[in-house]
């Protein structure tokens, strides 16, 4: 008697108590961080993302549970939260890459996609067809990911978005023919990922730190100048070194001309060729739209291209800098490479 009680015991408890393998106690440890994380600094992705390991620990534990044979459908809904899953840590990267034009059709996705992994694991389980387009579909998904992530950060010296996007790659079903070299990997892969998020958000959080303390020197500089000089350099320089370009000039209004007023990191042969140029210069003008505009050097006229591919411009931001009544002049930021604006970005530039 006490025998048959023991093991009715045994079995309910392996049904209503998940046992933690090394793989989901790692997701329960990035979950517990990111939490923690998520409590203080509130970011929107992270958010996301966090639902997203929710999913990620539902689908490790069903799957370790259809290994058992526990239940026939365990394997097909482990497969339907890993997609649950890949499609948030996909939402997530698209939230923080500014690409929220992709979140509708991501959905869209998600939900044919969810819905194609249960009727493979149910009906076709042993069909390698329908296992391979599952397989290229969720993959695509974390591609399309990782290219608007490295997209979003391209030309800044940032190492978060790197590790966030080889980790996001290598997430992966178990599946001998593809994935059999990283099944020993698993815990790492995972922490990978995690730790990649983790670093995307705290850069955003300096960034965020740096914004503020460049509108607390600007602030202070306005308040110590006697002069407008000594202002314009501090200003210039600040916002060079935080926005990340390589020079940065402001152009005053002079009549009907456009006057290089300070300046910093452009050469002598740049102010010579370029110290006036009139106000509607086709490249440097002030912009007719309140918020800046990001001119390339395809934009360039032939005029223009020499000069600034002499100085090794490749783009510049150029903001319009309202007076009292009207413009007075434009605010213009010159990089070697070409860079993506988030919005926030460019409504800080605004601010300053």
């Amino acid at each position: 008697m006490n025998t048959v009680v023991w093991r009715a015991w045994d079995v309910l408890s392996g049904l209503a108590a998940p046992k933690f393998v090394t793989r989901e106690t790692a997701v329960l440890l990035i979950l517990a961080a990111s939490l923690l994380v998520f409590r203080t600094l509130r970011e929107r992705c992270l958010l996301v993302w966090i639902v997203g390991w929710l999913a990620y620990l539902g689908s490790h534990h069903a799957l370790v549970s259809a290994s058992g044979q526990a239940s026939p459908y365990a394997m097909p809904v482990g497969h339907a939260e890993f997609i649950l899953a890949v499609a948030l840590f996909t939402a997530g990267a698209f939230i923080y890459a500014s690409a929220r034009d992709f979140l509708l059709p991501l959905l869209a996705i998600s939900v044919v996609l969810i819905g194609f992994a249960l009727f493979q694991g149910i009906y076709w389980p042993d069909s390698p067809t329908a296992r391979f387009a599952l397989e290229l579909s969720y993959r695509i998904l974390t591609l399309s990911a990782a290219v608007q992530v490295l997209r979003f950060r391209r030309a800044r010296k940032e190492l978060g978005p790197w590790v966030f996007a080889i980790g996001l790659m290598l997430l992966h079903l178990e599946w001998w023919p593809l994935t059999h070299p990283f099944a020993e990997a698993g815990v790492l892969l995972d922490m990978l990922l995690g730790l990649g998020m983790l670093m995307v958000v705290f850069d955003e959080s300096r960034l965020h730190t740096r914004r503020l303390a460049t509108l607390n020197a600007l602030t202070a500089s306005i308040a110590r100048a006697g002069q407008q000089g000594p202002m314009a350099a501090t200003a210039l320089k600040e916002l060079k070194e935080l926005m990340g370009a390589e020079a940065a000039w402001f152009r005053l209004m002079d009549g009907r001309k456009l006057t290089i007023f300070q300046q910093i990191g452009l050469s002598p042969e740049f102010l010579r060729d370029r110290t006036s140029v009139a106000i509607a210069d086709r490249v440097e003008r002030i912009p007719e739209e309140s918020r800046p505009a990001v001119i390339t050097s395809s934009q360039l006229d032939e005029m223009a291209l020499p000069v600034f591919q002499r100085e090794n411009l490749q783009q510049i931001v150029i903001a319009a800098v309202p007076g009292k009544k009207s413009m007075v002049g434009n605010l213009i930021l010159g990089s070697r490479r070409p860079k993506s604006y988030a919005p926030d970005e460019m409504d800080f530039l605004m601010t300053c």
